[in-house]
């Protein structure tokens, strides 16, 4: 086995040993990834444009709520897309 292949091996078989290590990592990067596209404004002259835009703590409230749930997918999964998925349509819906 390559040395690529082993620490492959190894890593797999940690994170079946600690799922929520992966998923409090999935929760952060989507988290990192709702932040910044909360600054973005898709309409710029040339393509969309960061900066130009702020998140309000309502918004950013519920982008920390929905990354957060996240943690918990695997134990509750119904529960996680209630909140992920309702107070973010009802946001949606209002702006």
């Amino acid at each position: 086995m390559t040395a690529f292949a082993d620490r492959l091996a190894r890593t797999q078989r940690w994170l079946r040993a600690h799922p929520l290590a992966f998923d409090g990592g999935l929760a952060l990067a989507v988290l990192v990834c709702m932040v910044a596209g909360s600054f973005a404004d898709p309409n710029g002259p040339h393509g969309p444009t960061f900066g130009t835009r702020t998140p309000e703590a309502r918004s950013a409230l519920l982008m920390a709520v929905a990354a957060g749930a996240l943690v918990y997918r695997r134990r509750e999964p119904m529960a996680v897309l209630a909140v992920t998925g309702g107070p973010v349509r009802r946001h949606w819906r209002s702006t």
